[in-house]
């Protein structure tokens, strides 16, 4: 009698929270989520979303009058998660939250979805906009990387040329009397290909590689691993950057002292434009220096602009 008692308690006391939750739990239907442009597949975003309504306490159903439907948008390295409540096909609330990467979007969705079913802004509530500490830390550790192919082109200007020349070539005058006025000033047309690595939303790894040449005959290869700081992670984005690598000078066949292969330094600062963009705008200016072995003293260098696409 008294085992049938307690069982006949339980079951109550399960009955009120059935009841409670009936009560007080929310039937919310998901619209189907937008991801334009961002590469994530929508129908992750909606299992996010179940998934936070479901935590919430409240019920997923379909037909409901009440509805939520979430939107991501990358911008840079980042993600905006974008989430709004409707009720009878009117929208009553909504919460926008950034996601530092792919990998954080779990995190992001949650919080944005609680904020519309709750009508809480995120500056208005740190359980919708603050991550904490933790939530941070696994972000951090999950972060992905973005990665980009880029070509550019434009000229250069082999610097310290003349110099070398004067001390290298007896009778100065007769070999300007060769090759021109012009010989100072030694243009060259660089492309540069290669990959950046956005490891972060205001860093990235670059490993490009710069191929100069001349109408006469020069041709000079460097191979440079490097890195970026960007001053913004917007879509107007200035940045400086440098490396290291290796690279060498090939002369046509009467400047043979002009042959080099050794230590290459590169230094560029440059701004890329729609960087929130699968497609990138990068301009800027790169100084190449090309030394003899290890002599940065016997070094050859060039300085010039130029216009890339990374994509």
């Amino acid at each position: 009698m008294k085992m049938f008692f307690i069982f006949g308690f339980m079951k109550f006391i399960g009955l009120i929270f059935l009841m409670a939750a009936v009560c007080f739990g929310a039937e919310i239907s998901v619209l189907p989520s937008k991801t334009d442009n961002s590469g994530i597949p929508p129908q992750s975003i909606d299992i996010l979303v179940k998934s936070a309504i479901s935590d919430d306490g409240h019920r997923v159903v379909e037909g409901s009058s009440q509805e939520i439907q979430v939107s991501v948008a990358p911008l840079g390295g980042t993600y905006i998660v974008y989430a709004e409540a409707f009720e009878s096909g009117k929208s009553v609330s909504s919460t926008s939250i950034k996601a530092e990467s792919a990998e954080g979007l779990d995190v992001a969705v949650g919080r944005a979805v609680r904020g519309a079913i709750d009508g809480a802004r995120a500056k208005d509530n740190e359980q919708v906009g603050e991550l904490t500490e933790k939530d941070k830390n696994k972000m951090n550790e999950r972060t992905g990387v973005k990665s980009y192919k880029t070509v550019s082109f434009g000229p250069s200007f082999l610097q310290h040329f003349t110099t070398f020349h004067e001390e290298r070539f007896v009778d100065y005058e007769e070999v300007m009397i060769k090759h021109g006025p012009g010989f100072e000033d030694f243009l060259f047309y660089t492309v540069r290909y290669g990959y950046i690595w956005e490891v972060a939303a205001h860093g990235a790894i670059t490993l490009i590689s710069h191929s100069a040449f001349s109408v006469d005959g020069f041709w000079r290869e460097a191979f440079v691993l490097g890195g970026r700081y960007y001053v913004s992670p917007n879509a107007f984005s200035p940045y400086v950057g440098g490396g290291f690598g290796i690279g060498f000078t090939i002369p046509k066949d009467d400047f043979d002292d002009y042959l080099r292969l050794g230590l290459a330094m590169n230094l560029e600062v440059g701004v890329v434009i729609f960087r929130i963009s699968q497609l990138q705008l990068d301009v800027g200016i790169s100084y190449m220096v090309i030394a003899d072995g290890f002599d940065v003293s016997e070094s050859l260098n060039h300085i010039g602009p130029f216009i890339a696409l990374n994509f």
